[in-house]
């Protein structure tokens, strides 16, 4: 009788022990993996828009100097990127771009054409869920011929300036976003062989939308 009182309370006992060893023991959560932004990658996209500007030309000979004349047209071109988080909500960028370029002018003094304009810009925004507003800025170039009415031969010469914008995108699908940007471009000042040097500064606004991507 004894001995099995003796088994029954050390077994009383194993089963209290292991109970409060089971307590003891604490759930350790599993740590998530870092989420993952569509925005993160590069990208290759298309877009089109319009400028209107204004032709600057610096003429000692003309009593009217300088003198300004407004252009304006269409574009149509191809961009590409990168996109990268900065922190968990601000998003940076590097973006190039070319387009087709159909600005002109046509006036008594100058006929200005602009054959092709391109870029090359950062940007930096803050990602809201499925839009990202930003700021942008960098580096512009553009080929543009300019004809004196006067003269005969007309004179081609590439421009090389400045962009600064603001703009924004919106995700469609996962790998398909939209975006549109107004852009002020300064595209510096070159010296053109008309009937004497002309030096000439283009200079103008422009917005675009564009389809992008991602990948």
């Amino acid at each position: 009788m004894i001995a099995k009182i003796a088994i029954a309370a050390a077994t009383v006992a194993g089963l209290s022990t292991a109970a409060t060893a089971a307590d003891l023991i604490v759930d350790t959560p599993v740590a998530s993996a870092p989420a993952v932004s569509d925005w993160d990658g590069f990208y290759v996209g298309v877009f089109g828009g319009y400028a209107k500007g204004v032709l600057t030309t610096t003429d000692n000979l003309l009593p009217i100097s300088p003198y300004d004349e407004n252009y304006e047209g269409y574009l149509l071109g191809v961009q590409g990127g990168y996109n990268f988080h900065i922190t968990d909500n601000i998003v940076g960028g590097f973006s190039t771009d070319i387009a087709f370029n159909n600005a002109e002018a046509d006036e008594p003094s100058y006929a200005l054409s602009i054959d092709w304009s391109g870029s090359a810009t950062a940007r930096i925004g803050i990602e809201m869920g499925s839009v990202v507003p930003y700021v942008l800025g960098g580096i512009s170039a553009a080929s543009a011929s300019i004809k004196d009415m006067s003269v005969a031969p007309a004179d081609q010469q590439v421009h090389a300036g400045y962009v600064l914008g603001v703009g924004g995108e919106v995700s469609l699908t996962e790998n398909v976003s939209a975006n549109v940007e107004y852009r002020y471009t300064n595209y510096g000042t070159k010296i053109y062989d008309l009937y004497n040097p002309t030096p000439a500064e283009l200079v103008d606004s422009s917005v675009r939308g564009g389809l992008n991507f991602r990948f």
